[in-house]
């Protein structure tokens, strides 16, 4: 992900769908990613929905601090536990 991250600079939010989304709500995607946008956070999810429905959202900043951390990539393969994790464990950084 991180050489990802670094070869593509003109992207700044990621949606990720996982594997099994043959038929994403795209209505639903849409809702959320204003949703995101407007609360201006890094990390957005949806658990309540089943999944392939809808992706989880990232901003490319939030991953890219994220790799830098130099982490095994089992550890931060599940973005949204990684976040979760770190914001528990540095609640004071930006």
């Amino acid at each position: 992900m991180a050489e990802f991250l670094r070869t593509h600079d003109h992207l700044k939010t990621l949606l990720l769908f996982s594997e099994n989304a043959i038929f994403p709500d795209t209505k639903l995607t849409l809702s959320l990613l204003e949703s995101h946008r407007q609360g201006r956070v890094e990390a957005t999810s949806a658990p309540d929905y089943p999944a392939g429905l809808v992706p989880e959202i990232f901003e490319k900043a939030a991953l890219t601090r994220l790799a830098e951390l130099g982490l095994p990539e089992d550890v931060i393969a599940d973005f949204m536990t990684a976040i979760n994790k770190a914001n528990q464990l540095f609640p004071d950084d930006p």
